[in-house]
């Protein structure tokens, strides 16, 4: 491959990294908001609890289990995107190190576009 389908190869998988790095984020913004509405729900939900056990309220059975059942299942989802969200940011962490390392690829092409050095792995290690 010569030096300027190499260029061209690197600048297009700069440009695909850094959209899969604002779709990354994109996700990460989404995923905040989405946490912070199912807190709030938990609170929310926590509250109506405490103020379902309190001696002056009586309570039917099924609107406790109701709020309990509701509780546990924003728990489950917020335990979800909570890995879901440290998963997207390990991603976004590798992909950006890509990111440098290819734009760092991508600067040596263009300088050694004019120079007649070829560079070769003469039997080293791999």
């Amino acid at each position: 491959m010569n030096k300027t389908q190499e260029l061209e190869k690197t600048s297009s998988e700069i440009n695909e990294l850094s959209t899969r790095i604002e779709g990354i984020k994109f996700h990460l913004r989404s995923l905040e908001s989405n946490m912070a509405l199912l807190n709030s729900l938990r609170i929310q939900h926590e509250q109506n609890i405490d103020v379902l056990k309190s001696e002056r309220v009586i309570a039917a059975i099924y609107e406790y289990k109701k709020i309990k059942e509701q509780l546990l299942s924003v728990r489950n989802k917020l335990y979800v995107m909570r890995i879901d969200f440290n998963s997207h940011n390990v991603a976004l962490e590798r992909t950006e190190k890509f990111l440098i390392d290819l734009r760092e690829k991508y600067v040596i092409l263009l300088r050694n576009m004019d120079g007649r050095v070829i560079k070769g792995n003469f039997g080293g290690k791999k």
